[in-house]
């Protein structure tokens, strides 16, 4: 067509065109398709995770406030343990044990009754003192306690006294090996609200606590509204922790999760109404779909700007494409046009791409090289029909041979360890049986030309192709440090056999002297109290490796049936020590005596009593010395006992003989003082010192 020729709406062939902006239009259309189903996909997996976030934040939430509850339990019930051993118990002295129940009463924040065997209450803090005092009203429980001589957490029940619904912890006290009486404390019920408010949970959800019948115990949001009614699906609260759809006694529909607690029958559960989860998914859809909008208008906009500023590059383009077809790199400016940059780009990224491919090729087989080389790794063949075998350089190195050669079968032999040379033929004749596998698999030994030994795996497999194998390729590999470590560990095992014996003959030695100074109805339990002491310093030097334990860490493990009172009424202070292993153990089984003996009959038995840790690192370098003390005040009044037990000895003779220095036992009116002195090259571990 020339110049002058008259226009047809025909290309070449016949077919017909169409206008640029059209076509622009159909590409920006296109174009946003891909977008949009990516983004219905993601919008789906975003729901999908974003429900499956929001039910582990509702598991999380249950689960924290379930251990919430359960460490305010423990705390509890170590509050009824301690005063249930009273040695006025034991004594018959009720009316003194009446007295120090209300004065712990009022720091516990709750009630002790105190019930004998006929279901008598002896004891009830919540009424004055001296006033008739009826049956217990849950004679169940307390039977149970009478008869498994275990503490339990009962459900919900009437109270005896006053007229409302509460629960207790009770525990039994024994004495003399019967359980004579059941001591039941009875917290406000506000504790476990209070626990359930402070909880965090996002706004809208809400939390219960409800007993083993279903009833609410605490809720987090109108508790006296809904307190003692029972809960809406419980009987779906199977096993120990779940998530399960309901509707709370609000009516709303819900995603619950519920978390059993270990100390008792009761259970958690935090919901959050469906209406809150599904929101920020509509949120999400409103969004993309007004942003598609705005995308799809911008996009038609501009493509009708643009088909209105196409100015013809061809020349630019048939430069581009003659450089090109030279293998040279191709630049070309930008133009107006959006199909000829198009063009143009997709011919500059052509020819960088040969120019890139070739340079990655030559770097990719470089990788591979290395990869073959930090694999220490070899390749070989076996040529079963002529009995040729071919190992590569990698192969040669490993075995100490040098460059790559072809090796005979007996010199390969020659140089296998003589008491591996059997295993290696065995494998061989098993990747040859007709009904096996083909594979040829086996560690060994080998010893190199200048004497050194190898362990060494090598793998292989027959090659077929449908007729009698004809060659074997397998690779091989230096496997001695794997070996060496292997016998490292057996080391090891033989070290831990050593320390379980050392540490055998420690409980032996406690066994021994805990039944010289212990009645057999104590025996247990006192040996039970002196191996968990043993257990918690043990427990640490395994953390640590056996490479000494921070003095800290050690009285705090020592005295965490007591951690209430650390900070309040135990005052720890010192400087940063790592004791070496002996010294830890040692000092860790002083501290569990000395908090058995202050909670029982020193500071820790009175409400008012305090204990003070302290330690120091004194003296020149040369010539430090290690002090701690243990300094009991505002306790009952100490005289020294009358006979030495094997707590004395192992708060002053054991802490001596491990240490080698100096223990002092101070039986003072105000309270027992306890203090050691040694050298700091024999206590603290030498990483610190």
């Amino acid at each position: 067509m020339t110049e002058t020729s008259k226009p047809e709406n025909r290309g070449r062939a016949g077919r017909r065109d169409f206008p640029v902006l059209l076509l622009i239009w159909l590409v920006a259309v296109v174009a946003l398709v891909p977008a949009v189903l990516l983004a219905i996909y993601g919008l789906d997996r975003w729901t999908k995770a974003e429900q499956e976030r929001e039910l582990d934040r509702v598991a999380s939430l249950a689960r924290g406030l379930g251990q919430a509850i359960d460490r305010q339990i423990d705390a509890l019930t170590d509050t009824v343990e301690v005063l249930a051993g009273s040695r006025h118990l034991s004594t018959g002295d009720i009316r003194t044990f009446d007295e120090i129940a209300r004065d712990a009463a009022v720091n516990a924040k709750g009630h002790f009754v105190l019930i004998d065997r006929s279901m008598q209450q002896l004891v009830n803090t919540r009424t004055q003192l001296g006033t008739p005092l009826p049956r217990t009203a849950n004679a169940t429980d307390i039977q149970r306690v009478f008869d498994s001589g275990k503490g339990i957490v009962t459900d919900l029940s009437p109270a005896a006294v006053a007229e409302k619904v509460v629960f207790a912890i009770i525990v039994p006290v024994t004495i003399e090996g019967t359980v004579r009486f059941a001591l039941a404390f009875v917290p406000e019920i506000s504790a476990i609200v209070r626990i359930a408010n402070e909880m965090y949970k996002p706004e809208g959800w809400l939390a219960a606590v409800l007993d083993g019948t279903g009833k609410m115990l605490a809720r987090s949001h109108l508790h006296e509204q809904f307190f003692g009614r029972q809960a809406n699906y419980f009987s779906r609260f199977a096993g120990r922790s779940g998530t399960v759809e309901s509707v709370d006694l609000e009516g709303r529909a819900s995603v619950t999760a519920y978390h059993r607690l270990t100390q008792s029958n009761w259970l958690v559960a935090v919901w959050a109404p469906k209406s809150l989860l599904v929101a920020p998914r509509q949120n999400m859809q409103k969004m993309l779909t007004v942003l598609f909008l705005a995308t799809l208008a911008l996009s038609m906009v501009g493509a009708w700007i643009a088909s209105k500023l196409i100015q013809s590059p061809s020349r630019q383009l048939v430069a581009g494409a003659a450089a090109l077809g030279q293998g040279k790199i191709v630049d070309i400016p930008a133009g107006i046009m959006r199909e000829a940059n198009i063009i143009a780009e997709a011919m500059m990224t052509a020819s960088r791409q040969i120019v890139d491919r070739t340079a990655a090729l030559q770097s990719s087989e470089q990788r591979l090289r290395l990869a073959i080389d930090a694999a220490d790794a070899g390749f070989w063949t076996w040529n079963l029909t002529t009995g040729q075998r071919t190992l590569d350089t990698r192969s040669l190195q490993i075995a100490g041979w040098g460059g790559e050669q072809v090796i005979d079968a007996a010199t390969i032999l020659a140089h296998i360890h003589p008491d591996d040379r059997e295993l290696v033929r065995a494998a061989t004749r098993r990747a040859f049986l007709p009904e096996g596998d083909g594979v040829y698999r086996v560690e060994y030994r080998i010893v190199t030309p200048g004497g050194a030994e190898r362990w060494i795996s090598s793998q292989a497999h027959t090659r077929t192709n449908g007729q009698p194998s004809a060659q074997m390729v397998g690779i091989v590999r230096d496997i001695t440090k794997r070996k060496q470590a292997e016998q490292h560990i057996g080391l090891l095992m033989q070290e831990l056999v050593h320390r379980s014996k050392n540490m055998l003959a420690v409980v032996q030695v406690i066994a021994t002297q805990t039944a010289k100074t212990a009645d057999p109805a104590t025996f247990g339990a006192r040996l039970s109290e002196r191996l968990t002491g043993l257990a918690a310093s043990q427990e640490l030097l395994v953390k640590n490796e056996w490479k000494g334990i921070e003095l800290a860490a050690l009285v705090h493990a020592q005295l965490a049936p007591y951690r209430d009172f650390i900070g309040t009424r135990v005052l720890v202070d010192g400087p940063v020590v790592s004791l070496q292993p002996a010294a830890a153990q040692a000092i860790g089984m002083a501290l569990h005596e000395l908090a058995t003996n202050a909670c029982k009959y020193g500071a820790l038995s009175t409400p008012l009593g305090t204990v003070r840790i302290t330690w120091a690192v004194e003296g020149p370098a040369r010539e430090r010395s290690f002090v701690m003390q243990w300094v009991e005040e505002g306790g009952p009044k100490v005289a020294a006992p009358t006979r030495k037990g094997f707590g004395e000895v192992v708060i002053v003779r054991m802490v001596t003989g491990a240490l080698g220095g100096q223990t002092d036992l101070e039986f003072a009116e105000t309270g027992l003082r306890w203090r050691v002195r040694a050298s700091a090259q024999r206590t603290i571990d030498a990483s610190n010192a």
